[in-house]
């Protein structure tokens, strides 16, 4: 799964194997990366919108992006960044004010 890293990094959460990713918190939603058949008639994108604290915000930006990930939109960093995964699924990084 090539978008994998790019989300593992970006959360900063475990792999668990199977396309599944986890916080090693406990305290967040786990994530389950799947591949779509080639022969698949639809092909889907998601979208997510992600507020992490200032303090840590260029970090994670910086993980997704060497995870495979690209800088789409930075016009309005270190309020905002657009990221792709390898796949062209979109994130948006916002910075909130506490750290």
């Amino acid at each position: 799964m090539e978008t994998l890293p790019f989300w593992r990094d970006l959360f900063r959460y475990t792999d668990l194997g199977n396309g599944n990713l986890g916080d090693p918190t406990g305290r967040q939603a786990n994530l389950n990366i799947r591949g779509i058949p080639a022969d698949s008639i639809l092909q889907h994108e998601f979208r997510v919108d992600v507020s992490l604290p200032r303090s840590i915000v260029r970090q994670r930006v910086a993980a997704a992006v060497a995870a495979g990930g690209r800088i789409t939109d930075d016009a309005r960093a270190p309020d905002r960044w657009i990221l792709t995964d390898p796949a062209g699924n979109r994130v948006k990084v916002s910075s909130s004010l506490s750290s």
